[in-house]
Order: structure tokens, then sequence, then C-alpha cells
């Protein structure tokens, strides 16, 4: 996938999120419903935090080129004045 439909991507993921934490949608999970004991709607919340959080860094690991991402600032042009105390 090229960087344009990635930053695309990472652009929309905080509106998804959005999205998957309105109420309408909420609404969906009854609270009398549960899965091992759990009421289904704590699952829920948590499983989208989760996928999201797994989403955007594997979006992140995508857009960030390892080699300009951490390079060392240039070197200044000048040498520094080893007799300037200060």
């Amino acid at each position: 996938m090229d960087k344009g439909r990635l930053k695309d991507l990472a652009t929309l993921m905080p509106w998804v999120g959005l999205f998957l934490f309105t109420p309408p949608v909420l609404f969906l999970f009854h609270p009398g419903t549960t899965i091992f004991g759990v009421p289904l709607l704590p699952v829920y919340l948590f499983a989208m935090w989760f996928a999201l959080i797994l989403i955007s860094r594997k979006l992140t690991q995508h857009l960030v080129n390892d080699a300009t991402a951490f390079k060392a600032p240039p070197a200044s042009p000048v040498p520094p004045n080893p007799s300037h105390k200060g």
C-alpha cells in the first residue's frame, strides 16, 4: 500500500474511533448479554480501544521511515571556538 493511502487511513482513524464510541453504536450492546460472565459493553469498549491502538501502531510503523526518522541533527558549518569560554 502506498504512503498516500496510509496517510488517508491514519487521518480517518480518529473518526472511526469516534463513530465506534458514539451512543447509538454503544446502545447495540444490551446490558443483559454477557461473555464469560462479563457484560458485553465493557468487552466491546476494551476490544475496540485495543484494536484502534494496534491499527494505529501498524500505520505508524509503515508511515515512519526508519532511516530518516532518527537522523542526527545536521553538523554546524562553523567549527566551535575552543578559546571561547561560556
